[in-house]
């Protein structure tokens, strides 16, 4: 016969084996909610004018893009950089209300498209419902917003950003 204090001795470990296993698995890989997680902080620095750090959300190549194409087609006073180009983008949506609330993110969907990158559709006040969707990449252990896709990007653009 099994003694309650045996049974303990076989039935603890067991428990304390399924608790730790599940705490592990959720924090191991990337995950499409950090990537969520990268386009919504995006979105707020970029509301509260806080270029710099937006900035810091978006990979040097797509930010070099994302300026170039704004300098390219024309959509208003040359900028240098990434920053210049978000505080350019704000004075836009200043136009007609307070780029905060018009950029406060109301969704966002994201999925892992394999090991080490996502796509994240994300909607935002001003967007009236249409999303925008945005691509981004693992980087030294960080997401980083690498591209966007054709047409449903903050500048309209008819081509696709590079995402590397």
């Amino acid at each position: 016969m099994v003694t309650p204090r045996q049974l303990l001795l076989v039935v603890f470990p067991l428990l304390l084996a399924s608790c730790s296993t599940g705490g592990d698995d959720a924090k191991s890989g990337p995950s499409a909610s950090d990537a969520e997680a990268v386009v919504r902080d995006f979105y707020g620095a970029f509301g509260q004018g806080h270029f710099d750090t937006a900035c810091a959300y978006w990979s040097s190549d797509y930010a070099a893009v994302s300026v170039k194409r704004w300098n390219d087609d024309g959509y208003g006073e040359p900028v240098k950089d990434c920053p210049g180009l978000l505080a350019s983008l704000s004075d836009v949506y200043a136009m007609v209300g307070d780029p905060a609330d018009q950029l406060e993110v109301t969704d966002t969907e994201g999925e892992l498209t394999d090991d080490t990158t996502a796509r994240v559709d994300v909607t935002i006040a001003s967007s009236q419902g249409d999303a925008e969707t945005y691509l981004l990449t693992l980087t030294d252990g960080d997401w980083l917003i690498t591209g966007d896709d054709p047409g449903s990007d903050m500048l309209d653009s008819s081509t696709a950003t590079p995402s590397g």
